[in-house]
Protein backbone atom coordinates (compact mmCIF):
# COMPACT_ATOMS: atom_id res chain seq x y z
CA UNK A 1 0.00 0.00 0.00
CA UNK A 2 2.93 2.63 0.69
CA UNK A 3 4.76 1.81 -2.27
CA UNK A 4 1.20 2.49 -4.10
CA UNK A 5 0.50 5.89 -2.39
CA UNK A 6 4.16 6.71 -3.18
CA UNK A 7 3.90 6.19 -6.90
CA UNK A 8 0.67 8.01 -6.75
CA UNK A 9 2.55 10.88 -5.32
CA UNK A 10 5.45 10.94 -7.77
CA UNK A 11 3.39 10.74 -10.36
CA UNK A 12 0.67 13.08 -9.85
CA UNK A 13 2.68 15.96 -7.90
CA UNK A 14 4.62 18.11 -10.11
CA UNK A 15 6.37 20.40 -7.27
CA UNK A 16 8.84 19.59 -5.69
CA UNK A 17 8.20 21.34 -2.57
CA UNK A 18 4.55 19.77 -2.50
CA UNK A 19 6.25 16.36 -2.95
CA UNK A 20 8.98 16.72 0.10
CA UNK A 21 6.07 17.23 2.06
CA UNK A 22 3.88 14.34 0.65
CA UNK A 23 6.88 12.11 1.46
CA UNK A 24 7.24 13.39 4.97
CA UNK A 25 3.98 12.36 5.30
CA UNK A 26 4.40 9.13 4.24
CA UNK A 27 7.14 7.98 6.11
CA UNK A 28 5.54 9.25 8.93
CA UNK A 29 2.97 6.46 8.64
CA UNK A 30 5.17 4.34 7.94
CA UNK A 31 7.41 4.92 10.93
CA UNK A 32 4.02 4.89 12.95
CA UNK A 33 3.32 1.39 11.44
CA UNK A 34 6.57 0.02 12.10
CA UNK A 35 6.50 0.47 15.77
CA UNK A 36 3.18 -1.09 15.97
CA UNK A 37 5.57 -4.34 14.62
CA UNK A 38 7.71 -3.85 16.88
CA UNK A 39 10.38 -2.69 14.58
CA UNK A 40 12.86 -0.15 15.50
CA UNK A 41 16.31 1.32 14.94
CA UNK A 42 17.54 0.62 18.66
CA UNK A 43 16.82 -3.03 18.00
CA UNK A 44 16.91 -3.66 14.18
CA UNK A 45 19.30 -1.56 13.10
CA UNK A 46 21.69 -2.65 10.30
CA UNK A 47 20.07 -5.39 9.05
CA UNK A 48 16.60 -3.70 7.82
CA UNK A 49 16.40 -5.14 4.30
CA UNK A 50 16.30 -8.26 5.74
CA UNK A 51 12.79 -7.56 7.63
CA UNK A 52 10.60 -7.80 4.81
CA UNK A 53 8.03 -5.07 6.43
CA UNK A 54 10.85 -2.48 6.45
CA UNK A 55 11.68 -2.47 2.57
CA UNK A 56 8.59 0.53 1.58
CA UNK A 57 10.26 2.70 4.57
CA UNK A 58 13.95 2.16 3.12
CA UNK A 59 12.52 2.85 -0.59
CA UNK A 60 10.31 6.03 0.67
CA UNK A 61 13.62 7.04 1.85
CA UNK A 62 15.09 6.70 -1.07
CA UNK A 63 12.42 8.56 -3.29
CA UNK A 64 12.94 11.47 -0.10
CA UNK A 65 16.68 11.64 -0.67
CA UNK A 66 15.95 12.10 -4.64
CA UNK A 67 13.31 15.06 -3.98
CA UNK A 68 15.92 16.76 -1.28
CA UNK A 69 18.90 16.84 -4.10
CA UNK A 70 16.75 18.24 -6.59
CA UNK A 71 16.09 21.12 -4.48
CA UNK A 72 19.43 21.56 -3.63
CA UNK A 73 19.12 20.45 -0.24
CA UNK A 74 22.67 18.40 -0.37
CA UNK A 75 22.89 18.13 3.89
CA UNK A 76 19.49 17.19 4.68
CA UNK A 77 20.10 14.81 2.06
CA UNK A 78 23.14 13.33 3.58
CA UNK A 79 21.46 12.81 6.88
CA UNK A 80 19.33 10.62 5.21
CA UNK A 81 21.59 9.01 3.60
CA UNK A 82 23.83 8.30 6.37
CA UNK A 83 20.12 6.74 8.01
CA UNK A 84 19.55 4.40 5.49
CA UNK A 85 23.41 2.90 5.91
CA UNK A 86 22.98 2.90 9.23
CA UNK A 87 19.85 0.69 9.22
CA UNK A 88 21.02 -1.04 6.57
CA UNK A 89 24.66 -1.87 6.76
CA UNK A 90 24.60 -4.07 3.23
CA UNK A 91 22.86 -1.28 1.33
CA UNK A 92 20.83 -3.55 -0.98
CA UNK A 93 20.02 0.05 -2.96
CA UNK A 94 22.92 1.55 -3.25
CA UNK A 95 22.26 4.78 -1.18
CA UNK A 96 26.12 4.61 -0.66
CA UNK A 97 26.89 5.92 -4.13
CA UNK A 98 24.71 8.54 -3.74
CA UNK A 99 26.50 9.44 -0.24
CA UNK A 100 29.95 9.48 -1.99
CA UNK A 101 28.63 11.75 -4.48
CA UNK A 102 27.25 14.18 -2.20
CA UNK A 103 30.34 14.18 0.08
CA UNK A 104 32.07 15.43 -3.44
CA UNK A 105 29.74 17.68 -4.14
CA UNK A 106 30.10 19.14 -0.33
CA UNK A 107 33.96 18.48 -0.66
CA UNK A 108 34.11 16.24 2.35
CA UNK A 109 37.62 14.55 1.65
CA UNK A 110 37.63 12.66 4.95
CA UNK A 111 33.86 11.37 5.07
CA UNK A 112 34.31 10.59 1.72
CA UNK A 113 37.34 8.15 2.32
CA UNK A 114 35.69 7.28 5.62
CA UNK A 115 32.72 6.11 3.22
CA UNK A 116 35.65 4.52 1.06
CA UNK A 117 36.98 2.73 3.91
CA UNK A 118 33.86 1.20 4.82
CA UNK A 119 33.10 0.12 1.10
CA UNK A 120 36.36 -0.37 -0.70
CA UNK A 121 34.65 -0.85 -4.08
CA UNK A 122 36.86 -0.30 -7.65
CA UNK A 123 33.91 0.87 -9.46
CA UNK A 124 32.53 3.63 -11.25
CA UNK A 125 29.59 4.51 -8.71
CA UNK A 126 32.28 4.77 -6.03
CA UNK A 127 35.63 6.25 -7.89
CA UNK A 128 34.27 8.63 -10.00
CA UNK A 129 32.91 11.14 -7.25
CA UNK A 130 36.57 10.52 -5.47
CA UNK A 131 37.86 12.07 -8.63
CA UNK A 132 35.71 14.85 -9.11
CA UNK A 133 36.07 15.57 -5.61
CA UNK A 134 39.91 15.74 -5.54
CA UNK A 135 39.32 17.32 -9.03
CA UNK A 136 37.45 19.99 -7.23
CA UNK A 137 40.28 20.34 -4.44
CA UNK A 138 43.14 20.24 -6.75
CA UNK A 139 44.54 17.62 -5.27
CA UNK A 140 45.66 16.20 -8.65
CA UNK A 141 48.05 13.65 -7.72
CA UNK A 142 45.33 11.86 -5.66
CA UNK A 143 42.66 12.86 -8.68
CA UNK A 144 45.03 10.79 -11.10
CA UNK A 145 45.56 7.86 -8.85
CA UNK A 146 41.55 7.45 -8.47
CA UNK A 147 41.03 7.57 -12.05
CA UNK A 148 43.89 5.19 -13.06
CA UNK A 149 42.52 2.55 -10.50
CA UNK A 150 39.29 3.46 -12.58
CA UNK A 151 40.49 2.40 -15.96
CA UNK A 152 42.74 -0.60 -14.81
CA UNK A 153 39.09 -1.94 -13.91
CA UNK A 154 37.01 -0.58 -16.27
CA UNK A 155 38.68 0.04 -19.59
CA UNK A 156 35.73 1.46 -21.31
CA UNK A 157 36.45 5.03 -19.01
CA UNK A 158 37.75 5.99 -22.08
CA UNK A 159 34.81 5.53 -24.21
CA UNK A 160 32.43 6.68 -22.29
CA UNK A 161 33.91 10.02 -21.18
CA UNK A 162 34.53 10.86 -25.02
CA UNK A 163 30.46 9.70 -25.26
CA UNK A 164 29.30 12.03 -22.38
CA UNK A 165 31.90 15.06 -23.53
CA UNK A 166 29.53 14.68 -27.09
CA UNK A 167 26.74 15.05 -24.54
CA UNK A 168 24.42 12.63 -27.40
CA UNK A 169 21.52 13.22 -25.79
CA UNK A 170 19.99 9.79 -27.68
CA UNK A 171 23.43 7.50 -26.83
CA UNK A 172 22.80 8.81 -23.26
CA UNK A 173 19.34 7.98 -23.39
CA UNK A 174 19.75 4.52 -24.45
CA UNK A 175 22.19 3.32 -22.30
CA UNK A 176 19.95 5.26 -19.64
CA UNK A 177 16.94 2.86 -20.73
CA UNK A 178 19.08 -0.35 -20.01
CA UNK A 179 17.23 -2.15 -17.10
CA UNK A 180 20.31 -4.38 -16.43
CA UNK A 181 24.10 -3.18 -16.85
CA UNK A 182 27.22 -5.46 -16.45
CA UNK A 183 29.74 -4.17 -14.15
CA UNK A 184 32.72 -2.45 -15.48
CA UNK A 185 31.33 -1.78 -18.79
CA UNK A 186 30.51 1.22 -20.86
CA UNK A 187 27.17 1.70 -19.34
CA UNK A 188 28.53 1.30 -15.84
CA UNK A 189 30.18 4.80 -16.14
CA UNK A 190 27.32 6.67 -17.92
CA UNK A 191 24.77 5.24 -15.53
CA UNK A 192 26.97 6.70 -12.89
CA UNK A 193 27.71 10.06 -13.81
CA UNK A 194 23.96 10.39 -14.84
CA UNK A 195 22.67 9.22 -11.95
CA UNK A 196 24.63 11.76 -9.75
CA UNK A 197 24.25 14.44 -12.70
CA UNK A 198 24.19 17.13 -9.60
CA UNK A 199 27.69 16.81 -9.09
CA UNK A 200 29.24 16.84 -12.49
CA UNK A 201 27.08 19.29 -14.17
CA UNK A 202 28.71 22.48 -12.96
CA UNK A 203 32.50 21.13 -13.41
CA UNK A 204 32.62 22.30 -17.04
CA UNK A 205 36.35 20.97 -18.08
CA UNK A 206 35.97 18.04 -15.47
CA UNK A 207 35.35 15.32 -18.76
CA UNK A 208 38.03 16.82 -20.42
CA UNK A 209 40.75 17.07 -17.30
CA UNK A 210 39.52 13.22 -17.24
CA UNK A 211 40.16 12.68 -20.61
CA UNK A 212 43.62 14.44 -20.97
CA UNK A 213 44.79 12.35 -17.60
CA UNK A 214 43.99 8.93 -18.26
CA UNK A 215 46.33 6.71 -19.15
CA UNK A 216 47.16 7.11 -22.94
CA UNK A 217 46.88 3.35 -25.50
CA UNK A 218 50.54 1.61 -25.94
CA UNK A 219 50.95 0.62 -29.18
CA UNK A 220 54.25 -2.07 -30.22
CA UNK A 221 55.47 0.83 -32.95
CA UNK A 222 55.71 3.80 -29.72
CA UNK A 223 57.11 0.88 -27.49
CA UNK A 224 59.73 0.19 -30.21
CA UNK A 225 60.28 3.99 -30.35
CA UNK A 226 61.14 4.12 -26.47
CA UNK A 227 63.48 1.08 -26.61
CA UNK A 228 65.46 2.71 -29.63
CA UNK A 229 65.95 6.04 -27.45
CA UNK A 230 67.30 4.08 -24.41
CA UNK A 231 69.44 2.57 -26.70
CA UNK A 232 71.23 5.55 -28.57
CA UNK A 233 71.41 7.42 -24.44
CA UNK A 234 72.98 3.75 -23.74
CA UNK A 235 75.37 4.25 -26.79
CA UNK A 236 76.22 8.27 -25.78
CA UNK A 237 76.42 7.29 -22.06
CA UNK A 238 79.20 4.83 -23.16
Amino acid sequence: LTDAKLLILLRQTKDAAALQGGIEVLLKEEEAFLREMDITEKKDAGEYYLIFETRPYLRLCAAYIDVLISQGKMRKAVEICKKVCYLNESDNMGVRYTLMALYAYLEECSLAEELYQKYPEENSFTLLPMIAMYYKLDDTDKAVQCLKRLYSCNKHVKKAVQLLKKKNDYEIMEIMSIPYYSPYSLEEVVIAFTDNIFLYEPLDNFLKWCAEHLPKKTTAASNEKKKVGKNKTSAKMK
